[in-house]
């Protein structure tokens, strides 16, 4: 039986639906978890890009677990990034040492360019990929962004599916 629950993914992939999606399945959760949280922690899921970071460490660790990549289209994506980008929410991360870190350790920049992006996607996803072949990880690949959600998610967690619809959060207009 798997004990932890870990979603594979750069931010802007449904890290969010998803967070709030294992929540309604009863599962405790943490979103953009600290590394003192990714390495001892108490939750039985945890998510978005600070996950990737300590990826290996993780794997091994946790071999057993249950991984669910979320993915999106380059180009969907970048807008997504984009228009967040342009939102109040970053100038709240401007202050914040932990995410400028992480953003830095994933896209290689603090603010990067839109070829920064291109090279961390093709790469991060690249990672995952090669690990969960090499590791053979039970895992699924979910576009959450493109319309996958209960039918692909509990079958593969071995819940039933709610009888509400699968959340949508931070959804680019």
């Amino acid at each position: 039986m798997y004990k932890k629950i870990f979603q594979l993914g750069l931010s802007r992939t449904g890290t969010s639906s998803f967070h709030s999606a294992v929540k309604i399945l009863g599962f405790t959760s943490n979103h953009y978890p600290t590394k003192k949280c990714l390495l001892n922690f108490k939750y039985d899921v945890l998510s978005d890009i600070p996950v990737l970071i300590y990826l290996d460490t993780i794997v091994e660790k946790f071999p057993k677990a249950k991984y669910i990549v979320t993915v999106r289209d380059f180009e969907s994506w970048l807008t997504s990034v984009n228009h967040y980008i342009k939102s109040k929410s970053i100038k709240k991360q401007r202050g914040n040492r932990y995410i400028l870190t992480v953003r830095k350790k994933i896209y290689g920049k603090v603010s990067p360019t839109e070829k920064d992006y291109k090279k961390a996607y093709e790469e991060q996803y690249k990672r995952i990929f090669k690990t969960i072949k090499k590791k053979k990880l039970d895992h699924i690949v979910m576009d959450i962004c493109n319309g996958e959600g209960w039918e692909k998610l509990c079958p593969f967690l071995n819940k039933e599916i709610p009888d509400v619809p699968f959340p949508r959060r931070n959804a680019t207009k």
